[in-house]
Formats: structure tokens, C-alpha cells, sequence
């Protein structure tokens, strides 16, 4: 009889044992799933802050080409404000009124008028991949944005003559080397020339072999020869 009773209050203990420990192992994984889901919470609420932040006040983005070499290289990491000129409502889709309106001389990011849009969805898909990678992954496959300088304004009249941008202003009688337009109304900014003067020949020569050669013409053999030389020469740009 004692055996048994001392064979009852043992199995009592292991069952006990058992359940205490089932239901700490059950705390355990409920505590471990709890910190998993407040981190995974925490980081899809700090994902919507930023692409609010980035729609709407403020966004990052990384220069690709050279279009704006001194003032921005390849590679450059730029935060663009968007309260000054307006944020868009929505990718796309209309657009906020801002502070002020582009200045003659400001860098501004406007949308490329080549660029076509795959619809609000995937563009705030392709916006989360660049922002949470740090803008170091783009799913974009053609330029979206563009960033130059505002030197021409509506009114003027712009033409390049010799590698050198010529700019005449609503109510100007001539126009001006835009090193002497930039005193005239008052701006500075690098200029740099489009193409070395020497080179300027050669690509006279390769204007006229391509003319040639869209209506079915030959053309001399000096024009033929500026065109390769045109096709090799590394051209500035703005």
C-alpha cells in the first residue's frame, strides 16, 4: 500500500513537471513570437514613416550619370526638399502647391518627359526596394527623375553656336554667351563648354555626313572620316 502511494505521488510529480514545463516552453515561443512580431511591427511602421516622409517632405536620391559634373558627381547622395515647390499627392498623380516657384540658377528634380509609369502600385514598390536598401537597389529600368539646373526660363530663346550656349531673354535684342547672359540677370554658375573648340570641325564634318547619310548619300571621305572622329570624341556635359 505505501508502495503504491509513493508510486502515485511520483507519477502526480512527473505529470506536473510535465504540464509546468509544456506551459513555460509555450511562454517561452509565445514570448519569442511576440518580440519577432514587434520587431517585424516596428519596422513596416518605420517603412510607412519613411515613404511618407519621402512622398511628401523629403527624399534621398543618388546621382547616376555625369550630366551636372562639378557641381554633382556620379555617385553623389543628395536629400531633395519637396515642401519648397509641392510634393505630388500620390506617385504620379496630382500635385500639392508649394512655397515658392524655380528660380533661375536652383537645382531642381523634375519627372523625365520620356519616363512612363507603371502604375501607383509599383512605383511605391520600386520606391520601398531604393529607400530601405539605401537607395544602393533601383527596379527602375528607365530614368524617372532628371536633376539640372534652372538657366532657362520661359521666354527665352537658347541656342548654341560653337560649343557655346547662347541665351536671349523675353524683351533682349541679341543674344549673349551665357557667361555674359549669367551677369546680365544676375546668376553664377559653372558653365562649361559642350565641346572642345578644336574638335568643332570634326563634328561639322560629321553633321554632314550624317545628313548624307539619311537621304541615301555617301558623301566625301573627309566628312566620313569627321563622323568616326565625332563618335570617338568624349563630349562635356552640363
Amino acid at each position: 500500500m505505501a508502495h503504491l502511494s509513493t508510486r502515485l505521488v511520483q507519477l502526480t510529480e512527473d505529470f506536473l513537471t510535465r504540464r509546468r514545463r509544456k506551459r513555460l516552453e509555450k511562454k517561452q515561443r509565445e514570448r519569442r513570437k511576440s518580440t519577432l512580431r514587434e520587431w517585424v511591427e516596428s519596422f513596416l511602421w518605420a517603412v510607412v514613416v519613411v515613404l511618407l516622409l519621402n512622398q511628401y517632405l523629403i527624399q534621398a536620391y543618388q546621382i547616376p550619370s555625369g550630366s551636372m559634373i562639378p557641381t554633382l558627381e556620379i555617385g553623389d547622395r543628395i536629400f531633395v526638399n519637396k515642401v519648397v515647390f509641392g510634393p505630388e499627392l500620390l506617385p504620379g498623380i496630382g500635385k500639392l502647391h508649394g512655397f515658392s516657384e524655380p528660380q533661375r540658377n536652383e537645382v531642381v528634380i523634375f519627372e523625365s518627359p520620356t519616363y512612363e509609369s507603371p502604375g501607383v502600385g509599383l512605383e511605391l514598390v520600386q520606391r520601398l526596394v531604393y529607400m530601405v536598401t539605401l537607395s544602393l537597389v533601383n527596379l527602375e529600368e528607365q530614368e524617372q527623375f532628371l536633376i539640372k539646373r534652372a538657366a532657362g526660363f520661359d521666354g527665352d530663346t537658347i541656342r548654341v553656336r560653337g560649343g557655346v550656349h547662347e541665351f536671349r531673354a523675353a524683351g533682349m535684342a541679341e543674344f549673349l554667351p551665357e557667361s555674359d547672359f549669367q551677369q546680365e540677370v544676375g546668376v553664377d554658375y559653372p558653365v562649361r563648354r559642350l565641346v572642345d573648340r578644336n574638335a568643332l570641325p570634326a563634328f561639322y564634318g560629321a553633321g554632314r555626313a550624317l545628313a548624307y547619310r539619311d537621304v541615301g548619300i555617301t558623301g566625301t571621305t573627309d566628312d566620313r572620316a569627321d563622323l568616326r572622329t565625332a563618335e570617338q570624341t568624349r563630349v562635356g556635359e552640363r
